[in-house]
């Protein structure tokens, strides 16, 4: 469904973002400086955050789409099981069958709206990611810079942890 989707963007937005700062100084391109590298590094790093959290919240979401599809399936078994019936006396002990039924579509319609509405704000937030990611690209794709830049950087980094 649309989770695949939403993983696929997420996996090609990870993949991008944690090869950039390696692939950039294999290829000539313009030189940045110190601050400018620090801030495509940390780009690089925010981007990653924001996809692992994305990847996770869809994979959350995937049993729930799994349990409405076996819910829907379930909902169109029964009313082909009663659409069949000859003896509708049957469900005169515990309650009309078709009352049942359509209570029971009614809830399945109520989690169906409920799972839409966070798999369209996984999507959005998605599509952010895919956007800044694109923005991310333009600055930081193909610099190039001095190795002891990136060696400070990672220096001052290491002490902040």
């Amino acid at each position: 469904m649309k989770t695949k989707l939403l993983l696929s963007l997420v996996a090609a937005a990870t993949l991008a973002a944690t090869s950039l700062p390696a692939a950039a100084q294999a290829q000539p391109g313009r030189k940045v400086n110190r601050d400018e590298l620090r801030k495509c590094l940390n780009d690089g790093d925010a981007l990653r955050a924001r996809s692992d959290a994305l990847k996770a919240a869809a994979e959350k979401a995937r049993p729930k789409q799994e349990e409405l599809q076996a819910e829907r399936t379930a909902i169109e078994d029964e009313i082909k099981r009663q659409e069949s019936a000859t003896n509708q006396s049957m469900g005169i002990a515990t309650g009309n069958p078709r009352e049942r039924l359509e209570r029971r579509k009614r809830m399945y319609e109520a989690k169906v709206q409920d799972v839409k509405a966070e798999t369209d704000k996984l999507n959005g937030e998605a599509d952010q990611l895919k956007a800044d990611l694109a923005k991310y690209n333009e600055g930081c794709s193909g610099i190039t810079y001095d190795k002891e830049d990136r060696e400070a950087i990672e220096k001052e980094r290491g002490s902040k942890k």
